[in-house]
């Protein structure tokens, strides 16, 4: 499932991307990145798209694991939107 992001959803990758690498870069231990948005602004679309570009611009790749928190049962309809997005993709497994 491949989506097309919006101009402002496009942005907030590269922002996410931009922050993270400037995190890790600068050793921060403890060091988190909140991404916020509108119900209905494409969050979790946004998110997955992040996580595909940062995996596949990490070096290596698989030192990596990502924490999904939501509220209530949002976690659940969060990981079948994930699992679909990647579904015929190698890149990260969701469990």
């Amino acid at each position: 499932m491949n989506f097309i992001l919006r101009k402002y959803q496009e942005k907030a990758v590269k922002d996410l991307l931009s922050y993270s690498r400037y995190y890790i870069d600068e050793n921060f231990d403890e060091s988190k990145i909140l991404f916020h948005s509108p119900t209905g602004s494409g969050k979790t679309v946004v998110v997955a798209n992040f996580l595909e570009r940062f995996i596949a611009e990490s070096n290596p790749a698989n030192d990596f694991a990502f924490i999904w928190i939501a509220p209530r049962k949002l976690h659940d309809q969060s990981n079948e939107k994930l699992l679909k997005i990647y579904k015929d993709k190698n890149i990260l497994k969701c469990s």
